[in-house]
């Protein structure tokens, strides 16, 4: 008899509950499909559920989060998070922060110089793209943990940046050094003074550069020490016929869109990675083409693919 109800109990619970809380392994598949907006449902459907959903380490950082203290109540295992513009940052917001590894503060004006210093060490990832408050004084150097940041948008000119950093989009102040930032692999200038001095100080280890719409490129510009590097972004810069010849032979994805410093006799060098190169808008011709590599896949040439 206790056996029969037992089964009967268990025939009770809904197969979504069994599901999601019943079996850790579809568990895990089921809420890998789900963001943190779509558990205020599954919270409310059964006390099993909560419990399952209490203990994912949720990362969305595209829902805007307007209390931040409620969410941490609800969602304990979460670790990336996006704050909706106008939060308070009061001492209970930063504690429901503790932990956290993803944190999107875009378009935040109340974001400060002051606050990023109490923001979690735990922190891999940030944004704060367009968070107009912070200055060029702004210091991410205690962020031990970071590895991406974006400061597009803002004030901030990258002198205090920790050595973890792999990823890093926004602006270069004028002389400043990027040569301590030996775990680089991707960097989106925003707008620099690029001399040769500071293309020097660029880790060698650096994948992907992006400095399009820098107007100011020196004409002996090198790129020749980024032995690593695979994608060069340069539209509409002012990239000229010398620093092409300085790619490295690793380049596997090249726009010089809209250069116009480059002449009708501007040649690549020897590039056997190659298979993707846009010069669309710019005075190249047959030179360059007669340089390219042999097996290289396509090219965009005044806005016709080759």
């Amino acid at each position: 008899m206790k056996r029969t109800l037992r089964m009967a109990a268990a025939d009770d619970v809904p197969l979504l509950v069994r599901v999601l809380a019943g079996n850790p392994v579809t568990s895990a598949c089921v809420l890998s499909c789900l963001v943190a907006v779509d558990t205020y449902g599954l919270r409310q459907l059964h006390v099993a559920v909560a419990g399952a959903v209490a203990g994912v380490p949720w990362a969305d950082t595209a829902t805007p989060v307007v209390d931040a203290v409620r969410w941490r109540a609800a969602l304990p295992g979460a670790v990336g998070a996006r704050l909706a513009e106008g939060l308070r940052f009061s001492d209970a917001v930063m504690a429901a922060l503790a932990g956290v590894t993803r944190l999107n503060l875009q378009d935040c004006g109340n974001v400060t110089d002051e606050l990023l210093r109490r923001l979690p060490t735990s922190l891999r990832t940030l944004n704060v793209r367009g968070c107009g408050s912070l200055t060029a004084r702004a210091s991410f150097a205690h962020l031990s943990a970071l590895e991406s940041l974006d400061c597009s948008g803002t004030s901030v000119a990258a002198v205090s940046l920790p050595v973890s950093l792999q990823a890093y989009v926004g602006r270069l102040s004028v002389g400043v050094s990027l040569a301590h930032l030996s775990r680089l692999r991707v960097l989106r200038i925003q707008s620099a003074n690029l001399g040769d001095g500071m293309l020097a100080s660029l880790p060698p280890g650096l994948v992907e550069l992006d400095v399009s719409d820098i107007f100011n490129l020196m004409a002996a510009a090198s790129f020749a020490h980024l032995r690593a590097l695979q994608t060069l972004r340069a539209a509409e810069s002012s990239l000229g016929d010398t620093a092409l010849m300085s790619l490295p032979p690793s380049l596997v994805y090249l726009d010089v869109r809209a250069c116009d410093k480059l002449t009708p006799t501007a040649v690549l060098p020897p590039l056997p990675a190659l298979r993707t190169l846009t010069v669309s808008r710019t005075k190249v011709g047959d030179t360059l083409v007669a340089s390219l590599p042999a097996g290289w896949r396509s090219c965009v040439w005044c806005g016709a693919a080759a």
